[in-house]
């Protein structure tokens, strides 16, 4: 079985993968450990970033439109690897979790705690199906 399983922090903005391929979406997860050193008591930390690739168009188009930088978020998808030769000769690998049509999945945990920068403010919500629904105006009675 190939599944993988992150909760993160979003690097930037997620982009589609390029002009012709708009209903995707690519980004740079961030998760981290913290640990505390038995030897000297100090908190030590360890980020390792990963390459999110999204070629579902539901979830592609949810988190280029309402996944933001600094937000954190849940993914689950497939590892793959992929390799190509430079012009140079140079052997080069790629890693990346792939959301694919029919497995993965992505989620929204919560976003930073000072979020003025983005000046973005969600409003609406999810649905029974699990499709978000923007409000044209703050419902009454929430």
């Amino acid at each position: 079985m190939n599944k993988v399983m992150l909760i993160g922090n979003v690097g930037a903005d997620p982009q589609p993968l390029s002009e012709t391929n708009p209903n995707t979406s690519t980004f740079n997860l961030a998760t981290s450990d913290i640990w505390t050193d038995k030897n000297t008591g100090e908190k030590r930390s360890n980020t390792e970033w990963h390459r999110i690739v999204i070629f579902n168009e539901n979830k592609a188009n949810y988190a280029n439109n309402y996944i933001k930088k600094g937000y954190k978020v849940f993914v689950e998808g497939e590892i793959k690897t992929s390799n190509w030769t430079t012009e140079t000769g140079e052997k080069r690998y790629r890693t990346q979790i792939q959301i694919g049509n029919f497995r993965g999945d992505i989620g929204f945990i919560s976003r930073p705690r000072s979020h003025e920068e983005n000046n973005y403010e969600p409003r609406g919500e999810f649905d029974d199906g699990n499709h978000f629904q923007d409000w044209e105006e703050e419902p009454e009675n929430k």
